[in-house]
């Protein structure tokens, strides 16, 4: 039976065409992972044939096999540089591959593998689901990947691990030169603030160089707490993304903000509506601190006389809320283009770093922060989290 042109098109995933002409270049750098996970043997062949004279930026690939979900797991785990995870759904179990994809994220850490899932039976994990609840990069039907489409999968996704590779290398390079010159100034604060503490005591009580050596041990600290928050701010971890119980990441943070407003002295009413029984997608940790840093920002600014600062978790549909208010002054007009901006506050002692780190977590984790002025009258600060689909009476995938 003579073929169509688009029925030879759907065969290409079977048989690469071949490209006249086409001068493949032969590159002797390090060549690009890729780890092929499925437990069809034909599958793997035609993979291996299929991509076996592909390159991307002069790079070859190194093509890595596995046939289980445990075995792809220890191939990462022994190749923890692999760009793309070509995976199967179902291989030992129908959700094996769903599990490696989350054990990926969460127990590797590795947040940097571009994972295609390639399934033959779509039933065992429907699109929607799957992208909604984990975080892959692609989904694919085998069926769909022709030569040509496999190709160009594979090249979206190793251009996608190169930018994200650059962006973090970027990343470890700035936060070792904030580390390396905090420690610098640390030392120098110390020295600084050490020996005007000496000067101070061996100067006559009526000697009113004491005032201005005074000011110089203050500002001393001061630029060390500054320094201490620019080392926390560039040794933040980095979100290893899973489903978090977020009732208690926030009742965590807020009995942190209390100790913190009783160590300073502050007594505040504290109002509290935290609703337990809903998951979040992102990293415990991470949402705790975020969390902590605005109930900070806020005890520090309500009322010195009945202060007040309420907390509320609200989850509706897709989406939680965790909502801080405080009685305080609220915002200045003029000051809202900068509340996020390092080094930015209006109290006389602060360092204006808990905004600026409660955003990059929010960035890294992909999260939404939302601020409500209230000049006059009080901020609003909340913070947006996508939820977990299984809050709507779906079962978890993995």
């Amino acid at each position: 039976m003579t073929q169509t042109g688009q029925e030879k098109d759907d065969l290409l995933f079977f048989a690469e065409e071949e490209q006249p002409g086409q001068d493949v270049p032969r590159a002797a750098a390090t060549p690009w992972y890729v780890l092929v996970a499925d437990d069809d043997a034909e599958v793997q062949t035609i993979t291996r044939l299929v991509l076996s004279d592909f390159s991307f930026e002069g790079r070859k690939l190194h093509l890595l096999e596995a046939t289980s979900g445990a075995e792809s797991l220890d191939m990462l785990r022994r190749h923890p540089d692999t760009a793309v995870l070509l995976l199967d759904v179902v291989m030992e179990s129908n959700d094996a591959g769903l599990q490696v994809a989350r054990k990926v994220r969460e127990e590797l850490g590795n947040n940097l593998v571009r994972i295609v899932l390639r399934t033959g039976q779509p039933g065992h994990a429907p699109e929607h689901r799957v992208i909604a609840e984990l975080d892959i990069n692609d989904y694919r039907h085998k069926t769909e990947l022709t030569a040509e489409r496999l190709h160009t999968t594979v090249t979206a996704a190793l251009r996608s691990f190169r930018d994200l590779r650059a962006v973090e290398e970027g990343r470890e390079r700035l936060a070792h030169l904030a580390m390396s010159v905090a420690h610098q100034v640390r030392n120098r604060t110390m020295t600084i603030g050490g020996f005007a503490s000496l000067a101070v005591r061996r100067a006559p009580a009526e000697d009113p160089v004491r005032g201005y050596l005074d000011t110089i041990i203050e500002e001393s600290r001061r630029l060390e707490h500054m320094v201490g928050a620019v080392s926390d701010f560039a040794s933040l971890p980095h979100a290893i993304r899973t489903v978090v119980p977020v009732g208690e990441s926030v009742l965590a943070a807020l009995e942190q903000a209390r100790q913190r407003a009783a160590q300073q002295g502050r007594t505040l009413h504290w109002q509290v509506e935290v609703p337990d029984g809903h998951m979040v997608h992102g990293a415990a940790s991470l949402l705790q601190r975020l969390v902590f840093e605005i109930l900070a920002n806020a005890s520090d600014f309500a009322r010195e006389d009945g202060g007040e600062v309420s907390c509320r978790l609200l989850c509706v549909g897709g989406l939680c809320r965790v909502e801080v208010a405080d009685n305080g002054p609220g915002i200045a007009p003029e000051d809202m283009a900068f509340i996020f901006d390092p080094f930015f506050s209006r109290k006389a002692d602060g360092v204006g770093m808990g905004l600026c780190i409660a955003r990059r977590i929010a960035g890294e984790c992909g999260w939404d922060i939302e601020v409500d002025a209230g000049f006059g009258r009080g901020a609003r600060v909340s913070v947006l989290l996508p939820s977990w689909a299984g809050n709507n009476g779906h079962g978890r995938f993995a």
